[in-house]
């Protein structure tokens, strides 16, 4: 089984487009997404660098390795 941040560098390798991330601390309503149809830019120590391309969505995005709940891809 990977461990969080393996599968983020493989995610990054890959250039997977991943369908939504769930964080903690957030604004957002229970059960919804915080970022949807992001890519990693870059995984450091202890955060993640998304990019949400497109219209609407909010160019790049740093998230603290530790608040994020789930990955779904």
């Amino acid at each position: 089984m990977l461990t969080l941040k393996a599968l983020l560098y493989q995610m990054k390798n890959s250039n997977a487009i991943i369908d939504s991330v769930y964080t903690f601390d957030t604004h957002e309503l229970d059960g919804e997404p915080n970022l949807m149809g992001v890519t990693v830019v870059d995984v450091g120590f202890d955060f993640v660098l998304f990019n949400q391309p497109g219209s609407g969505g909010n160019g790049a995005v740093l998230v603290p390795i530790e608040n994020i709940v789930s990955i779904d891809y």
